[in-house]
C-alpha cells in the first residue's frame, strides 16, 4: 500500500529523512512511502496533501507535533488517535494501519488513542490549551490533521494521524518561538534571536519547549524507523 505522509516542519521531517524537502515538495522515501513538507495551517495542508494524492497514495499520514490539552497527555508522549475533530464534526482515522502500527510499537512508549482536535493558531497559553480541552474534551490539538481529515474524506482516502506531544496543557509558547515559527514550516532565527533578546526572561519556557520536544521528536523516531521498515505490510 502507498502511504503519503504529511509533515509541516523541517524539524519533523527529520526523522523521516536526513534530506532537506522544500515545501510543498514529495520525496520518495521507500517504495511504499512518500513525504511532502507541507508548512503550517490549513491552506498549506490543503496544498500539500493534493501533492500526494497525486502521487497515487493510498493513505494519508498526519505526521509530527501536537499540543498537549489534557492533563492525561505528557511531553513526548505519544498520539495515534482514533479520530480527528473539526468543529462539530468527527473523522475517524485508519483503523487497521492504527493496529498495525501499534502491534510493533514498545510498551515502554505512552500512547493515546483518544480524538484530537484542530486549531487555527498556535495555541501559546496555558488558558487558550484548557479551554479548547473544556470546549471540545480532546486530548491534544495540532493546526494540520483537521484540513488532512477533510480532504481525505472528500477523496475517499483512509488516513492517520501519528504524533506526539512537544507542548503539554501546562507550558506556554514564548513570544521568541512564536516569531520564530513560519507559516512555510522554516525556522526563522533572526526573528528568534530579536525576540528573544528583548524578552529574556521567557528563556525558561523556551528551554521547557526545547526539552520537550526533542522527547517528542525521540519518539516519532522509533515510531519512522517502524514505518520504513518493510515487515509493516499498512493493513488496508
Amino acid at each position: 500500500m502507498k502511504v503519503g505522509i504529511l509533515v509541516p516542519l523541517p524539524q519533523e521531517m527529520k526523522m523521516l529523512t536526513g534530506e532537506k524537502i522544500q515545501p510543498a515538495h514529495c520525496k520518495k522515501i521507500t517504495a511504499d512511502i512518500t513525504v511532502c513538507q507541507s508548512g503550517v495551517g490549513r491552506e498549506n495542508t490543503q496544498r500539500a496533501a493534493q501533492l500526494l494524492i497525486s502521487k497515487d497514495v493510498e493513505v494519508l499520514i498526519s505526521w509530527g507535533s501536537a499540543a498537549g490539552l489534557s492533563p492525561e497527555v505528557a511531553g513526548g508522549d505519544l498520539l495515534i488517535p482514533r479520530s480527528v475533530k473539526v468543529h462539530d464534526k468527527t473523522y475517524h482515522t485508519h483503523g487497521s494501519f492504527n493496529n498495525e502500527l501499534l502491534n510493533q510499537i514498545s510498551p515502554g512508549i505512552p500512547v493515546h488513542h483518544g480524538p484530537i482536535c484542530e486549531s487555527a493558531r498556535l495555541l501559546a497559553s496555558v488558558e487558550s490549551k484548557k479551554q479548547l480541552f473544556e470546549s471540545s474534551q480532546c486530548l491534544a490539538a495540532d493546526m494540520e490533521s483537521g484540513a488532512l481529515a477533510e480532504l481525505a474524506a472528500e477523496k475517499n482516502i483512509p488516513f492517520s494521524v501519528i504524533r506526539a506531544v512537544s507542548d503539554p496543557v501546562n507550558m506556554k509558547l514564548s513570544k521568541a518561538v512564536l516569531a520564530g515559527i513560519g507559516q512555510d514550516g522554516k525556522f526563522k532565527l533572526a526573528s528568534f534571536v530579536k525576540t528573544a533578546l528583548v524578552s529574556p526572561w521567557e528563556w525558561v519556557s523556551i528551554i521547557k519547549l526545547a526539552w520537550n520536544f526533542k522527547k517528542a521528536q525521540k519518539t516519532l523516531n522509533i515510531v519512522a524507523k517502524i514505518l520504513k521498515a518493510e515487515n509493516l505490510a499498512y493493513g488496508c
